[in-house]
Formats: structure tokens, C-alpha cells, sequence
């Protein structure tokens, strides 16, 4: 999904252990930069191990737990498996917010604990939009979550003003219900806010940079600003070269720009440096390989494009999540339905 391609809220230095001894500190924010850098690249498995270790060390942190969700929902988001992790993902979502709230209750005017609390309702607000879906019944208890999340990252930005992390969120947020929600729970003005918050954040520093240049680089995408987009994910395509989401920015402004040499050149980028693993899902290939069907299309490459994109239709994708299908078949199910189907009467007039 573009709103979290990988919206990996991270703090690198954890509330939760500022009063331990400082070997144990640097220990923990050792821990969680290598959670950072294995989740940006992908590498869930060997972060799982990490965040696992850090929750028997550990068990009673509510930082520990969101990260064990955010590790979960970048997960189910890349492979579209809502279903095999969705528990999990769920289970740490509601230990980050009771184990917030126990602390909250002695700590009204701890920041960090406000900003897990606020990330973990937020978080299971768009999980929820995306697998239970955005309608008449679900909109209210969606808004729920999602507001006093929301609420929760306002907080802790009153009671540290100096904390831009929960700006990230903010403006996620405000991003997505100009998009996602109808009137009047949106608006226009909710899209440039939304933008500027997290623009403000890159300015004035955050502790994870990377996570606000996602952000704001699929905004710039959607707002048409693609050479800002290309701009501003260059030096993390040079500091991530396996993070295939800042390539992939990169690769549909490229795109969007009628630069189809390059945009070509970044995907195949992207396929060719899939492990093992990647090559074995169905989903995750296709996720990528659709976009050069649009590529031969755009060229006038139908037949390329066309075997493509019935090679891509005619993939086994079962376990992935039919909300996450339906977001990205399209791009190549229109073009069988269209020129494919008026290419094949050509032939069988011939």
C-alpha cells in the first residue's frame, strides 16, 4: 500500500530503558537500529529474531511490542499476507497499547509512550481499512482508532515539542483521509497538510529519517511532483541499494515522467535483485513485473506487454490477502481486457 509501504515508525532510543545502565542502553538502541536496517531491506525473518530476543529480554515494553507490530504490518503490506500474520500483527498491537497505558497511568507526560500508544492505534486503524474495508458500518470505530491515535501523536508532541517523529504519523494521517475517506470526514486541505507536516519534519530533524522520505516520497507521487520525488529518494537509494521501495519511487516518477528507459532500468533493478525467497512469491514478482507491461504498452509493445500480462494473470496467488490483489492487478488486467482483447480479434481476423 503506498500510505505504509513501509511506514516504519521507529525510535531508536527507547523510554522504556532510559534508566537502566548505559551498556544496556546502547545495547537496546544497538538492537533496534539492526531491527531498522533489516526491515528496510527486507530481511523480516532475520528482524523477527532480533525483536524476539529483545521481548524475552524485555517483555514488559511497550517500545519492544510496536516494533514488533510495525516488523508485522511491513511484512503482511510487502507479501499481502494479512491472513497468516494478521494475529500476530494484532496481538502486538493491543500489548503496545495496554503496556502504554500502564505506564501513562504514573507517566501522563511521557512523550516516547504517548507516541507507541498513538503509532499502535493508528496502526491498526489502516490495518483494519485495508482487510475489513472502508464502508457505512466499519467508518465510525475506524475513525475511533485512527483519532485517538492521531490524538495520542499530538500529545506527545505538546509534551515534547522537540520530538518530530510523531509528525510522520500526523501527517499520514492527514494524508490519508483526504484520499481514503468521502466528505465530510475529508478534505482537500487535509492533502497540502498533510504534505507540509512532513515536509516540516524532514527539516527539523527526526530520528528516522528514512521513514519520512518514504512518506513524503509516495505523497510527491501522488501530488504529480516527481522530480521532488526523484530528488529527494536518491541519497537513500545510495545508503539502501537493496530497499526496493525507494527504487521503486524513484522508478514510477520516472515513469509518470514518459522516461521509460530508466523507469525500465529501476525495475528490472528491483526484479533482478529479489532473493530467493521474493522469487518464490507469486505476488511479489508480479508486483513489480506489472509495471513493465505498462512499459511495453506505453511503447507500443502489445505483444510483449500482452504475454506478459497473461503470464502474470495465469500465477498461483494463494494466502495473499484479496485487498492487496485488488490493488494491484488492475494495471494489468485493464490491458487484457483492452488492447490484449482487440489484438487477439486482429489475429483471428487474419
Amino acid at each position: 500500500m503506498w500510505c505504509v509501504a513501509a511506514l516504519i515508525t521507529v525510535v531508536v532510543l527507547s523510554a522504556d530503558v532510559t534508566n537502566t545502565r548505559a551498556d544496556d542502553v546502547d545495547s537496546f538502541r544497538d538492537a533496534i537500529e539492526r531491527i531498522n536496517d533489516l526491515v528496510i531491506t527486507h530481511r523480516y525473518r532475520e528482524a523477527e529474531k532480533v525483536v524476539l530476543e529483545l521481548e524475552r529480554a524485555n517483555l514488559d515494553s511497550a517500545s519492544v511490542q510496536l516494533q514488533k507490530a510495525v516488523l508485522y504490518y511491513t511484512w503482511i503490506d510487502d507479501y499481502g499476507i494479512a491472513d497468516s500474520l494478521g494475529a500476530e500483527f494484532l496481538t502486538a498491537v493491543e500489548r503496545t497499547v495496554a503496556l502504554s497505558e500502564d505506564v501513562l497511568a504514573h507517566e501522563p507526560n511521557n512523550a516516547y509512550v504517548r507516541f507507541y500508544r498513538g503509532s499502535a492505534l493508528a496502526y491498526r486503524a489502516l490495518f483494519r481499512s485495508y482487510v475489513d474495508g472502508i464502508g457505512i458500518r466499519t467508518i465510525p470505530s475506524l475513525l475511533r482508532d485512527a483519532t485517538g491515535g492521531i490524538k495520542e501523536l499530538e500529545r506527545a508532541r505538546e509534551c515534547n515539542p522537540n520530538f518530530n517523529d510523531p509528525l510522520i504519523g500526523i501527517a499520514q494521517y492527514r494524508y490519508w483521509t483526504s484520499h481514503s475517506l468521502p466528505w465530510p470526514f475529508s478534505s482537500e486541505k487535509d492533502a497540502r497538510e498533510g504534505v507540509r507536516l512532513i515536509e516540516q519534519a524532514l527539516a527539523d530533524g527526526v530520528d528516522w529519517g528514512a521513514v519520512a522520505v518514504q512518506t513524503l516520497g509516495w505523497m510527491y507521487i501522488r501530488e504529480r511532483r516527481y522530480e521532488d520525488a526523484i530528488e529527494l529518494v536518491a541519497p537513500m537509494i545510495d545508503r539502501y541499494p537493496n530497499g526496493r521501495n525507494f527504487r521503486e519511487i524513484a522508478a514510477r516518477a520516472h515513469l509518470s515522467l514518459r522516461d521509460l528507459d530508466t523507469a525500465e532500468t529501476m525495475y528490472r533493478q528491483i526484479i533482478d535483485g529479489l532473493n530467493p525467497a521474493e522469487r518464490a512469491s507469486n505476488f511479489m514478482v508480479m508486483k513489480y513485473e506489472r509495471w513493465l507491461t505498462r512499459i511495453d504498452a506505453k511503447r507500443g509493445d502489445l505483444d510483449d506487454a500482452c504475454e506478459r500480462a497473461r503470464r502474470l494473470q495465469a500465477l498461483d496467488y494463494t494466502g495473499v490477502h484479496r485487498t492487496w490483489l485488488r490493488e494491484k492487478t488492475p494495471l494489468y488486467e485493464q490491458l487484457l481486457r483492452g488492447a490484449c482483447k482487440q489484438t487477439e480479434r486482429a489475429s483471428d481476423s487474419e
